[in-house]
């Protein structure tokens, strides 16, 4: 993988005290000072100087705002039950619950089977698993569903389960529906281990995704590694579909910044390049069902 060139710092261009107007590099392209950060003694100064400090050649170039990843806020509307009929829900669609009267855990999937208005919704009480879903009567349960373009999330309880012809159970109808609509794009953070290389070199860097589209991504290094419009392979397993999956992606740096702290790292905005129609359709399961969890 080439490398951006660096530049050496001149000693003027650093001063005590004064936030760094750009982001700071050793000789082997890590990260160590972000924009904005300060120096705050002369002694860590001169420590740093010793190391050898440098930055980009063309800087952090940041010019690409329309093509930012950073995750959007997803408003949410309430409305009321009579509403739930005009979602035009198809018998067989996957709905998500679980008991909210016990400590978090995850949802279990069963099928829609229909439902009679403000009455009550019947659905399947075999989850994916093939094991009988085992609940009290009268026990108070968290619902999910994608509906549209929006998850759609309800409070209800089991009035009765019925195992003729076949196990179901009959769940109270919504008094209420929250629907959190979803914007073009979804994205979720996420914390997945990649490796990085690209088509014409080699070398390879250990990284982490902080954020997943189906379109793109957000990478983390704690090195420079890339510029805008380089070209990128990501390596990484993700768990979709109840298995583990290891897609090799190639993208394309749309934006790069640096973030300070403890740990600097440099952030990289990757589009998706040519991803296959089954891998896209993985990354989207995956977001769907943090969307649901969460």
């Amino acid at each position: 993988m080439t490398k951006p060139e660096l530049i050496a710092v001149l000693p003027e261009e650093i001063q005590v005290g004064q936030p760094l107007p750009f982001p700071v590099f050793d000789a082997h392209h890590s990260l160590l000072l972000g924009e904005g950060a300060c120096i705050q003694e002369e002694s860590q100064l001169k420590a740093l100087q010793e190391i050898g400090l440098f930055r980009a050649w063309s800087g952090m170039q940041r010019e690409a705002g329309h093509h930012s990843l950073s995750v959007p806020g997803q408003g949410g509307a309430t409305v009321p039950a009579s509403n739930f009929a005009q979602l035009k829900l198809q018998p067989g669609m996957t709905v998500h619950l679980r008991r909210s009267d016990l400590p978090p855990h995850g949802f279990m999937a069963v099928k829609l089977l229909g439902w009679l208005a403000e009455e009550d919704l019947l659905v399947s009480a075999t989850p994916q698993n093939g094991a009988e879903l085992s609940l009290p009567v009268g026990a108070p349960l968290e619902v999910k569903l994608l509906a549209g373009k929006g998850v759609v999330s309800f409070q209800s309880t089991l009035l009765q389960t019925c195992h003729v012809p076949y196990p179901y159970l009959h769940l109270a109808y919504p008094q209420a529906l929250a629907i959190r609509q979803l914007r073009k794009s979804l994205r979720v953070c996420v914390s997945l281990p990649v490796r990085v290389s690209d088509e014409g070199d080699a070398a390879s860097y250990e990284g982490v995704l902080t954020n997943l589209s189906a379109s793109g991504g957000l990478l983390e290094l704690p090195l420079l590694a890339a510029q805008v419009g380089d070209e990128l392979v990501l390596m990484f397993s993700l768990p979709a579909v109840e298995q583990e999956h290891m897609l090799v992606l190639r993208t394309v740096v749309r934006n790069v910044r640096t973030a300070g702290g403890d740990q600097p790292m440099v952030h990289y905005g990757l589009e998706f390049l040519d991803a296959a129609t089954a891998e896209r359709l993985l990354i989207e399961h995956f977001i769907f069902q943090n969307l649901l969890e969460n």
